[in-house]
């Protein structure tokens, strides 16, 4: 899923009908905040399996790095954790 959703960032297609779903055939669903026009986008939400609550944010608007806030990951024991990718790993911090 991560490498599709930065794939669509990349791409500098992505159209505005596709902004709030990204990715309708899929089990997760991810909305962009930003402009279709420009293809910038400060962030992406994330609906790991389309219950209408988002369970990932992540932050585009630091230039060169994605900051991804997951609420309710199991590794931080019920507390919410931020990532920042590096060399494309997500690493906590």
């Amino acid at each position: 899923m991560d490498h599709d959703i930065i794939a669509a960032l990349q791409s500098g297609t992505v159209e505005r009908t596709s902004v709030p779903d990204v990715f309708p055939d899929r089990p997760y669903r991810v909305r962009l905040a930003g402009s279709p026009v420009t293809q910038v986008f400060a962030y992406v939400l994330v609906d790991l399996n389309r219950d209408d609550k988002w369970d990932e944010r992540w932050d585009l608007t630091k230039p060169g790095a994605i900051e991804r806030t997951v609420e309710h990951d199991p590794n931080g024991e019920g507390q919410k954790v931020m990532y920042t990718l590096v060399k494309g790993r997500w690493q906590p911090h």
